[in-house]
Order: C-alpha cells, then sequence, then structure tokens
C-alpha cells in the first residue's frame, strides 16, 4: 500500500513564516473583502443576484472571472501549503492537485457558458442548463479536497483529524444554510451571490487553518530529529 506521507525530506518552504502571514492576511481580510465588493457590482443587493447573474445579464463577465481565479488561485496556494507542511507523498500531491485543477477547470468552462434566464428561449435555457451543470461541481471540488486531506491528518494525529473534521462539518453546516435560506425567493437566483462568496470564503480560510494546525500539532508518526 502506498505512503500518504514521505518523512524522508525536510519540510523547505522559502520564507515560511512570511508566506504563512501572506496567506493567512489574504484568507482572512483581503480576498473576503473583495468578494463581498464584488457582489456589489451588478447594482442589486447579493442576496437577489449571483455571479453568473453579475457575469451575464449584467454584462461583468471579466469581474466575475477574476472573482473566480482569485479564490481558486487563493484556495491552490493554501492547498500547496497544507501538503508540504504536512509532508504528504509526491502521489498523493499530484491526486490532490488534479482533482483541485479538474475543479477549476470545469467551473471557468461553466462560467464561459452564457447564463440567461429566459424560460421561453429553448437554445438559452440548454446553455443555462449546461452553465449550472458544470458549476455546482466545481464550486464544491475544493470542499472534497479538503475532506481528503482531513481524512488523511487522522494518520498525523488524532486531534487534528478531529478538529478539521469538526471545521468542514461547521462549514457544510453554515453552507448549506446560506444556500437553503439566503436568497430572495422573488429572483430566479437559487444560489445568491452572499452563499456562493460564504464558499469560497470558508475554502481559502479552512486551507490555512489546515496550514496552521499541520505546524501547532505534532505528527505522530514523524521520525524524531536529534539535535
Amino acid at each position: 500500500m502506498r505512503q500518504i506521507f514521505d518523512y524522508s525530506k525536510e519540510v523547505k518552504i522559502k520564507n515560511q513564516n512570511t508566506q504563512y502571514v501572506i496567506l493567512a492576511i489574504l484568507s482572512f481580510v483581503i480576498v473576503p473583502i473583495i468578494n463581498v465588493g464584488v457582489t456589489f457590482a451588478g447594482g442589486e443587493r447579493p442576496i437577489s443576484t449571483s455571479l453568473s447573474r453579475i457575469a451575464w445579464p449584467q454584462g461583468l463577465f471579466p469581474l466575475a472571472l477574476f472573482a473566480g481565479g482569485l479564490n481558486f488561485g487563493l484556495f491552490l496556494y493554501g492547498l500547496y501549503h497544507i501538503l508540504e507542511s504536512g509532508r504528504y507523498a509526491k502521489w498523493f500531491k499530484k491526486l490532490l492537485y488534479a482533482i483541485a485543477g479538474f475543479g477549476v477547470l470545469i467551473i471557468t468552462v461553466g462560467l464561459s457558458i452564457p447564463a440567461y434566464y429566459e424560460p421561453d428561449d429553448a437554445h438559452l435555457t440548454a446553455l443555462r442548463t449546461a452553465h449550472t451543470s458544470l458549476c455546482a461541481p466545481g464550486f464544491f471540488m475544493p470542499f472534497f479536497v479538503l475532506i481528503f486531506v482531513a481524512v488523511t491528518s487522522y494518520k498525523r494525529n488524532l486531534m487534528q483529524g478531529l478538529t478539521e473534521t469538526g471545521i468542514l462539518a461547521f462549514m457544510l453546516i453554515i453552507c448549506v444554510y446560506a444556500i437553503t435560506q439566503a436568497n430572495d425567493k422573488d429572483s430566479y437566483c437559487v444560489t445568491s451571490a452572499v452563499s456562493q462568496i460564504l464558499m469560497l470564503s470558508s475554502y481559502s480560510a479552512a486551507a490555512t487553518i489546515f496550514t496552521f494546525l499541520n505546524n501547532m500539532i505534532k505528527d505522530k508518526n514523524a521520525p524524531e530529529i536529534e539535535a
């Protein structure tokens, strides 16, 4: 059976502490503020619109694409630090990068497909269906990646595994609540911009916390380093 962790090499991240500070500031301050700003860009209340509506009916596709790229880029940056600080084996890193990369690909393709709410237009309805069918799984792909990380953390330390599982459970509860309740019943947008930015912001925040846990909680399987 393949080993998930590789203890043959030491963790070497250039300017590690500085990068951790940058990761934290981006995840908890700068990017969430930008996300909030993007939801108001279309001139409607964030609870009544969505990133797709901002991109197409409101004509701000470059802005929506920028927001998606910023959030997924930050998540990949956080994932890099999780995998490096956690001393994961190369094959497992490739697996998680592939899953995350696939999520970025399908949501980018999905967002690029025009999404207009015209029930009487079969062509536009088909495009909107394709748009939703790709964007929806793409939105959740980072969560699946974090599940993989949390599950493997039980091998590092039981307390870390439980902590990360609790964080994911909390994320799931608040995101499901937001998706189902934080929307305008008079709007055709089933998932509001409020819910979408909450999900995107929570992914990078969780990745940052997981990185810090890798450094704060002892890996019980790692060999002792002799002085």
